[in-house]
């Protein structure tokens, strides 16, 4: 089974930072808002090994 790691962060740099920390070890996942974090968690849930997210993002309140 697959293990990925999801990258949330509205910054495309960040993202791009940790994706080149990490893309090594693990397969990544990205999301731009909390909306797709959400619809990614929901397809890959049972799949997720970790989340790093930035918690000042837009949306979501």
């Amino acid at each position: 089974m697959r293990e990925y790691l999801l990258i949330v962060d509205d910054q495309e740099i960040n993202r791009d930072v940790l994706r080149l920390m990490f893309e090594d070890k693990y397969d990544i996942l990205e999301a731009c808002s909390g909306e797709e974090c959400i619809q990614l968690a929901k397809e890959h849930g049972d799949k997720l090994i970790m989340v790093l997210l930035d918690l000042h993002m837009p949306g979501l309140t």
